[in-house]
């Protein structure tokens, strides 16, 4: 929906000068929130959270489901990377520089796990145990995983015969 003017002003008011949130303004000019956001920044305007004095919301996830949600999908990200790793060592494709590059980005996803995993245990013990252990429980698990995909690929490359 295109907006005319005295509908990108009056936006720009609401924005600025009630508390009234992004969604809601895209709700009565019928545009999504995200569009609403664009507008400011091609405008201009200052950002809600300067308007308010209010620093943007940066860090660890809030909730314990947050923390949760991120260390499964850092999980997946893990198990994806390693499927790729595999298939190029088995093809002969992955070479020691991409090796040694895949081999770092698994550290850094497993660094940041572990991270999502100790946030939770700090802080959920005392509201909700359940997800840090579940949180933990998959940083152990996607450990254990990698230590025996590694050592079967070892297995396979001691085995196959090395041409000169």
């Amino acid at each position: 929906m295109a907006l005319d003017d005295a509908a990108v002003a009056e936006i720009q008011r609401l924005y600025a000068d009630t508390k009234v949130t992004v969604a809601q303004i895209g709700e009565q000019f019928g545009v999504s929130p995200s569009a609403i956001c664009k507008l400011a920044r091609q405008r201009g305007w200052p950002t809600r959270w300067e308007l308010t004095g209010r620093s943007p919301r940066r860090g660890q996830p809030s909730t314990p489901k947050a923390r949760a949600m991120l260390a499964h999908r850092l999980c997946d990200a893990i198990t994806k990377k390693l499927d790729q790793m595999e298939k190029g060592m088995e093809s002969g494709k992955l070479n020691s520089s991409d090796y040694e590059r895949d081999a770092k980005s698994v550290g850094s996803m497993i660094s940041g796990m572990e991270k999502v995993a100790a946030v939770g245990s700090d802080g959920d013990k005392k509201r909700k145990p359940k997800a840090a252990e579940t949180a933990f429980s998959d940083v152990e698990r996607i450990r254990r995983e990698i230590v025996e995909r590694f050592e079967r690929l070892q297995r396979s490359r001691n085995a196959a015969p090395r041409s000169r």
